[in-house]
């Protein structure tokens, strides 16, 4: 019988790993059309900064970037990075080696001399970028980090959430997060709480069905967001 092929993609998707499935970027930004995001504005229609005003501030920097948020720019000056608003004001320093492309939940990472941190819209510095050479945006005031190889989660007042230990923690699918820890796994909710603990051989992401295949003992079958099992049981 000839599978289609979306029921080809669902045989791939359903037991991708979590050690298959955590890469780590070597770029502050999410895959993206480089074209998009690294594109330099170069006309005033671009800029958004009005035509007096765009042709003073592009005079004053050495280029300006787009953000995913209409209202937000990166200005570079002299291979350094710095946040301005539609007015051309700014509103960071222009200090920073990188500034993501992407705003989510009204939060950027930065870099600088190789650590992460994390900014808000309004280029206030909710994390400074000295401690994290790995960090990344996990939930709504959540940011994933990596600390000795290990991953944790953190608040946005710097507070441990969930402690470095993990061998990985995955992005948010359906609002849950796969995580492992000693080739076993388990999820956690959007909050950062362990809300199936890590007890299964095999596990894939949660997808918009609301659930997840998993392994245990040897044997395969499928799980809700509560642990139950809901699809070949015995």
């Amino acid at each position: 019988m000839k599978m289609k092929p979306f029921m080809l993609l669902q045989l791939c998707l359903v037991f991708a790993t979590l050690a298959n499935a955590q890469t780590i970027p070597k770029s502050i930004d999410k895959p993206v059309n480089t074209t998009t995001t690294k594109a330099k504005e170069t006309s005033s229609k671009k800029t958004n900064l009005g035509s007096k005003k765009s042709n003073v501030v592009k005079k004053k920097y050495d280029n300006i970037w787009l953000t995913n948020d209409d209202g937000l720019k990166r200005a570079e000056l002299n291979g350094k990075m710095g946040l301005i608003n539609l007015k051309g004001e700014e509103l960071t320093p222009i200090k920073y080696d990188e500034i993501a492309y992407h705003f989510e939940y009204g939060f950027s990472i930065v870099q600088l001399n190789k650590k992460r941190g994390i900014i808000n819209r309004n280029g206030v510095e909710i994390i400074p970028p000295e401690k994290y050479e790995w960090l990344f945006i996990f939930s709504k005031g959540l940011f994933k980090v990596i600390v000795n190889d290990f991953y944790g989660i953190i608040d946005e007042n710097n507070n441990i959430v969930v402690s470095c230990k993990y061998d990985a923690i995955n992005e948010i699918s359906d609002g849950m997060a796969l995580l492992g820890l000693n080739k076993k796994y388990g999820y956690l909710d959007e909050s950062g709480k362990i809300v199936i603990p890590l007890k299964y051989d095999k596990a894939s992401s949660f997808f918009k069905n609301e659930q997840s295949r998993v392994k245990l003992n040897g044997k395969e079958f499928y799980i809700d967001k509560s642990g139950n099992c809901i699809k070949d049981c015995n």
